[in-house]
């Protein structure tokens, strides 16, 4: 099995000194909780640029950095979550997972026949197209209207002969090509702006909802990392009144997603540093306690 995680550099020039070194040393510290359950033939690869090879370095737990995003064959993205699935392109014909750089394990990942995923996320896709998406003039595909439910992919994986990968793959690839070529041929102005600024919802329908669509449409068996992530809290995603989703249960969502990691023996943080909560100090230090030499080293090195 090959674990993979991505480090595209693309946009770090918008952030300062202390992001990227904030950045790194959550994505050292998720790379190091993934390596502690490769088995002996497993690789752990990371796929990036030549400055994130640099960057890097040797510090980090993989067996093997390649810098094949120099390369990428494809429209670059305006977000720098799609280039994760170029994961799929790049392990053709070889079964792998992919983990987001904020991705903690606490436990193995479980065996999958097809596809793997984080969890299901119910109607989230719902709520954001209804509430927003919808209201602008994004090109998605027209079966959009029908998708009811997304899989979080801060981990997803496929086996060499899944029946959805490229599908999914190709069918991603093609309408985030329309779209940026759309936005490269706007006019300046707000229209333009706004389009860019709200594109990352494009990559969730894309990513999320269009994955859940085809698994549903094709009858595969998919593995969830949190299995019935929110089958004891129905309703959280809000109700449908008035053509948009209301009255959302953030304290449910915020309970289930981020303060149970515990109970998951996982932890996806998504965007958590400002969170005045103590869950993500809880897991670095979980981490820490284990790594401690390890860890040392590394604050060392950064």
């Amino acid at each position: 099995m090959i674990y993979s995680q991505t480090f595209s550099t693309d946009l770090l020039h918008t952030l300062k000194k202390e992001d990227v070194s904030y950045m790194l040393s959550l994505h050292y510290l998720s790379a190091l909780s993934i390596s502690r359950y490769l088995k002996k033939d497993d690789e752990f690869i990371l796929i990036t640029d030549t400055k994130g090879k640099e960057l890097i370095g040797d510090a980090f737990p993989y067996t093997k950095v390649v810098n094949a995003l120099d390369d990428y064959p494809y429209i670059r993205p305006f977000k720098m979550s799609a280039y994760k699935l170029y994961s799929v392109e790049l392990f053709k014909n070889k079964d792998f997972v992919h983990f987001d750089n904020d991705v903690y394990l606490f436990k193995p990942i479980p065996t999958f026949e097809d596809t793997l995923v984080q969890s299901n996320e119910g109607y989230f896709v719902r709520y954001i197209y209804c509430n927003k998406i919808k209201h602008f003039d994004y090109i998605l595909p027209e079966y959009t209207k029908d998708m009811r439910n997304n899989y979080n992919p801060g981990v997803f994986g496929f086996t060499k002969d899944s029946i959805v990968r490229e599908e999914y793959f190709n069918t991603f690839l093609e309408y985030s090509h329309k779209n940026i070529r759309k936005y490269a041929a706007m006019s300046e102005g707000l229209q333009k702006e706004f389009f860019l600024l709200n594109f990352q919802d494009v990559y969730l329908v894309l990513e999320e909802a269009l994955l859940h669509y085809l698994c549903e449409k094709n009858k595969v068996p998919v593995t969830e990392v949190i299995p019935d992530k929110y089958e004891n809290h129905p309703g959280v995603w809000g109700v449908f009144y008035k053509k948009k989703y209301r009255d959302i249960n953030w304290d449910d969502i915020i309970e289930i997603s981020h303060h149970s990691w515990r109970k998951h023996e996982y932890c996806h943080l998504v965007s958590q540093k400002n969170d005045k909560n103590t869950h993500v100090q809880e897991v670095m230090l979980e981490i820490y306690k284990e790594n401690k030499n390890t860890v040392n080293t590394f604050l060392e090195w950064i």
